[in-house]
């Protein structure tokens, strides 16, 4: 049996999502071809999955199209080609909302990413993954810090920025995969106060390392267990999906707190991080196995 994914190895969310199906496929019985939505497919498969791109020249090439949307980056022709598949699959509780207010009937099945724990010592030391979206409140971010120059932060993004503060480290250098897990796994506080996630693996995987959460108190970023919640000013829309507008005022604010208050790993992110994992596995397998 085969199994078609559709999907861009971006190197940051789509990456990881295609890491977790894909094992999931394989315990399945799937032969799993990954291939880039934009690209024609040859021949036909058992099932077909799409991650974040659902165009309609792809769909209809197997027995059952799974489509799993990111609903930030979803217009209204992805809409319309969701209607075509036979299930839709929710990431999230919001996202579910979202989907049914479409008039679709999507499956809630949340969704994971691949467990990078390590066992090696945690530092006071706080990180920014920013990674290539514009929605990670990146440049929000460095106007916090510049009100609190006696904190530290250390940001890996890939692109430019400016205007850094003194007490901001930008790392620009591309990473291997491996030292970015290490990255992670060190670092006790990771600021993560992005305005909207399809997902938020940067989010679940702060909690897979037992890091404390500086986020956005707005779903689904509020929905991993962070104990730090920066205050939501306002909102605009995206395609389906609601962004979160927040201040510096109020980012430098919570980035205090947290600063002032932690001195050791999350005590609950973990356990938690390991019932959504193990919920989302079952929760997925049934869907495969269902179609």
């Amino acid at each position: 049996m085969i199994a078609r994914v559709f999907c861009n190895d971006n190197g940051f969310g789509l990456s990881r999502d295609f890491a977790v199906v894909r094992p999931i496929l394989e315990a399945c019985g799937y032969t799993v071809e990954r291939i880039a939505p934009s690209r024609p497919a040859k021949g036909r498969a058992d099932i077909s999955i799409h991650l974040e791109h659902i165009y309609p020249k792809n769909l209809g090439q197997s027995r059952a199209d799974i489509a799993i949307p990111n609903v930030e980056w979803c217009p209204g022709t992805m809409v319309t080609a969701m209607r075509r598949c036979q299930v839709v699959c929710a990431k999230t509780m919001d996202a579910a909302d979202i989907l049914s207010r479409q008039g679709l009937s999507p499956i809630m099945t949340g969704w994971t990413s691949p467990d990078i724990y390590r066992d090696t010592p945690r530092h006071k030391r706080m990180i920014h993954l920013a990674g290539r979206s514009p929605l990670k409140s990146t440049h929000t971010l460095i106007q916090a810090m510049a009100l609190i120059p006696d904190i530290p932060l250390t940001i890996y993004r890939p692109t430019g920025l400016h205007n850094i503060p003194a007490n901001v480290s930008h790392t620009r250098a591309t990473l291997t995969p491996d030292a970015v897990i290490q990255v992670q796994n060190e670092a006790l506080i990771h600021v993560l106060p992005s305005q909207y996630e399809g997902f938020g693996h940067a989010i679940n995987e702060a909690a897979c390392v037992g890091a404390n959460i500086v986020t956005t108190n707005h779903a689904p970023m509020n929905t991993f267990g962070a104990k730090y919640l920066c205050p939501v000013m306002s909102y605009k829309r995206q395609t389906l999906a609601s962004l979160a507008i927040i201040t510096p005022q109020h980012l430098a604010q919570t980035i205090r707190q947290a600063w002032e208050e932690v001195d050791a790993p999350d005590p609950d992110a973990r356990k938690e991080w390991m019932a959504r994992d193990e919920a989302f596995n079952l929760t997925f397998t049934e869907v495969i196995r269902a179609i």
